[in-house]
């Protein structure tokens, strides 16, 4: 099961029909989607802040969540959501917190739940994962937040939800925003992903504009965070384990994740959406143990060398070769990323569909990813791609990297253009 930052309400709001026999109202035109949330019920409104959006906390929205929590086979829907104001903290009965909603399924119309079922709480929330991390047959709720503790929430059985975020091992502090479930360390059951985006008490000055008006600076200058992975013991309880896993180390704006089986070896691998640096891509060696690929295997950066303004992931079997492929949402006016996986073994290697490409040449940090090679090619641009490809982890101390000819791709040579003979190949198809 993964779940990651979900994708925006409207999205969502697509998939409800009306009741039988209730005629949509349609706009111009025949067919395509059908805005039916406030016939199906749904109709509080999801805030983060106030209109200024002075705050970059302000500016992230909210993630949403489809779940079962009754089993009775109809999807319930729940949505987070922040405060009209910001503090340091929240509190019960805090003015400025704006509720979180809980839509109970009533065969295509939604009831909203949230205080029935225990989902008051007094905090910022963001994303959301779900998962059975008990055993018992009821999904559980994990939410992110933007100030104080994450909540997990367990199912008690179809009737609300408890708070047991303390005696689950969770409940670290920090500005978290994706989170999945995956069994990553293959013993069974469901253990725990969560990105982290960055540290809100140490913004860089200002005032900053983009575009000729006033905003809310970042996220670059202010701290990166850093993933955080929480094996399950079995019992439900959580241990962290991320630096003994080989996720410390790689920080970054963080704002999606996604479980995947990138190199077909049946174990789920991770990848991160990054905000204005480079995207990770951790791939698993078993035992809870990863190794972070994502320069190597071509997904880190664009083709123009930079980072992207990651939003949002999901992944899927694009083109119908079997394979998982990756769809990487991005900012305003950035190029949108569809990576389709390569054509030989072991298929670890992404090649994007936008942009230009360029010669791979031999590199040093070249190492074996079972049958195939990787490497990262030369590149020539300004101290800004020197910093994104150092922060990717394919700076080489002595390369020059200040002439400012436009640069081609500086990612992986893949293996989907060349044999073991090391001659060409044509690339896959598109």
């Amino acid at each position: 099961m993964r779940s990651a930052l979900a994708a925006p309400l409207l999205a969502l709001l697509a998939a409800c029909a009306p009741a039988a026999g209730e005629p949509p109202a349609r706009g111009g035109g025949g067919g395509g989607m059908v805005d039916v949330a406030a016939a199906a019920g749904l109709v509080h409104a999801v805030v983060s802040g106030g209109p200024g959006k002075r705050h970059i906390r302000e500016t992230v929205g909210q993630g949403a969540c489809w779940i079962d929590h009754d089993a009775d086979g109809d999807p319930d829907l729940f949505l987070p959501s922040g405060a009209s104001r910001m503090r340091e903290s929240y509190a019960a009965g805090d003015p400025a917190l704006v509720p979180w909603r809980f839509y109970v399924n009533r065969g295509g119309r939604f009831e909203e739940a949230a205080a029935r079922l225990g989902l008051d709480v007094a905090a910022w929330g963001v994303g959301c994962a779900v998962g059975d991390v008990d055993g018992d047959g009821f999904d559980d709720l994990f939410v992110t937040t933007a100030t104080g503790a994450d909540r997990l929430l367990r199912n008690r059985r179809g009737r609300g939800f408890a708070d047991r975020t303390v005696a689950a091992g969770l409940g670290e502090p920090g500005f978290s925003t994706g989170a999945l479930f995956a069994d990553l360390d293959g013993d069974g059951d469901l253990d725990l992903f969560v990105t982290r985006y960055l540290d809100e008490s140490r913004p860089p000055p200002g005032p900053c504009r983009w575009r000729g008006l006033e905003v809310a600076c970042g996220p670059n200058g202010y701290p990166r965070g850093e993933p955080r992975l929480y094996l399950n013991d079995g019992s439900g309880r959580f241990v962290a384990a991320t630096p003994e896993a080989g996720i410390a180390g790689h920080a970054g704006y963080g704002l999606a994740a996604i479980s995947l089986d990138a190199d077909l070896d049946g174990r789920p691998d991770l990848f991160v959406a990054n905000d204005s640096s480079p995207n990770h891509l951790f791939l698993n060696r078993g035992g809870g143990q990863f190794e972070e690929a994502g320069l190597l295997a071509g997904v880190a950066l664009s083709d123009s060398g930079t980072s992207q303004a990651g939003m949002g992931v999901d992944a899927g079997d694009l083109d119908g070769d079997g394979l998982e492929d990756l769809v990487v949402t991005n900012f305003s006016d950035d190029v949108q990323r569809e990576q389709p996986l390569g054509c030989d073994p072991p298929r670890i290697a992404f090649a994007s569909l936008f942009g230009p490409t360029g010669q791979a040449l031999p590199d040093p940090l070249d190492r074996p990813i079972g049958d195939a090679r990787r490497g990262v090619m030369e590149s020539h641009a300004p101290a800004t791609l020197e910093r994104d490809l150092r922060d990717a982890g394919a700076h080489r101390p002595g390369a020059d990297h200040r002439d400012d000819r436009p640069i081609v791709r500086a990612l992986a040579h893949r293996p989907s253009l060349s044999d073991a003979t090391g001659r060409p190949r044509l690339p896959c198809p598109r």
